[in-house]
């Protein structure tokens, strides 16, 4: 079982997420001979777990039943042990989007915390990329990496227990990102210049379609990420107006209003009528008035 990588069967020794109802998650460390509690009776591991499919249906003693997960981030974020505050899956998924993570990158993060952002970071950058990450607390920093092991993620990350404010990341010139969540960041800004790569994140670019980079692509630039100025034109996004603009563009001005010459111009049927074959109001009105009607 690995948090990067799914397997169909839960095996002894495994992290498995129970599920009760969308309010109420567990996690449970499956093992031969134990037993999980929950309000719909005992889940006994070696018959009701070991061996199933994860997303299996398992009856309890008292005739409940829960679903068993397979592990993944997201889960884990939901029923991991507080240790600290954690990040949630929003914030989540907007830190790694604005480091544009991928496989392949090496990031930098303190502190480690509960590892709910460590474990995204992990599944983003995996199979090839790494994880250094930093925690102040010698137990947090302990508990973290016992953690990572049995996750399956150990050979993914670096805990290391210092100060990054101080001793840094322990590296130097490898980064592709930089994660700060402590309570004064700012003094730990040289050591996240001194952590990242010194000829630019070549790596977050990555590969694009047909084995190029991102800057390599028509519209991209030589150096640094793509500029939305510089793409082609059918790569542009176009505003929609506003319905208080289309709403604006149709009605008449309050001055104009009682001009029926200019009135029937803000109608969008005028607008376009010789181009569809309509007859001319503007012009029928004028025979009107040139009649005496």
């Amino acid at each position: 079982m690995s948090f990067v990588e799914y397997s169909d069967l839960i095996r002894d020794g495994d992290v498995a997420i129970v599920y009760l109802g969308h309010e109420s998650m567990m996690h449970v460390k499956v093992k031969q001979g134990a037993q999980t509690q929950t309000r719909y009776g005992v889940i006994r591991h070696s018959s009701d777990l070991i061996g199933r499919r994860y997303g299996s249906k398992v009856t309890c003693s008292k005739g409940g039943w829960v679903y068993v997960l397979h592990p993944t981030p997201e889960l884990w974020t939901v029923t991991l042990p507080h240790r600290t505050q954690i990040l949630y899956t929003t914030d989540i998924a907007t830190i790694t989007m604005m480091l544009e993570l991928k496989p392949g990158c090496v990031v930098c993060e303190s502190g480690t915390g509960s590892g709910s952002l460590s474990h995204a970071i992990l599944r983003s950058v995996a199979p090839t990329g790494h994880l250094h990450t930093v925690e102040f607390h010698q137990q947090r920093a302990e508990k973290a990496a016992e953690e990572f092991k049995e996750h399956g993620v150990d050979g993914l990350v670096t805990v290391r227990n210092q100060d990054v404010c101080k001793d840094g990341f322990g590296v130097s010139g490898v980064a592709d990102a930089v994660f700060l969540d402590i309570p004064s960041p700012w003094e730990a800004v040289r050591h996240a210049k001194a952590a990242m790569k010194r000829q630019g994140p070549e790596d977050v670019r990555g590969v694009g379609r047909g084995g190029l980079r991102g800057d390599q692509h028509p519209g991209g630039p030589a150096e640094g990420p793509r500029r939305a100025d510089r793409l082609p034109a059918a790569a542009r996004l176009r505003r929609r107006p506003l319905r208080s603009d289309r709403r604006r563009r149709c009605r008449p001005h309050r001055d104009q209003a009682s001009d029926p010459r200019r009135l029937e111009d803000h109608h969008p049927a005028q607008r376009d009528a010789r181009s569809h074959g309509v007859p001319d109001l503007r012009l029928q009105t004028q025979d009107l008035k040139s009649s005496g009607f």
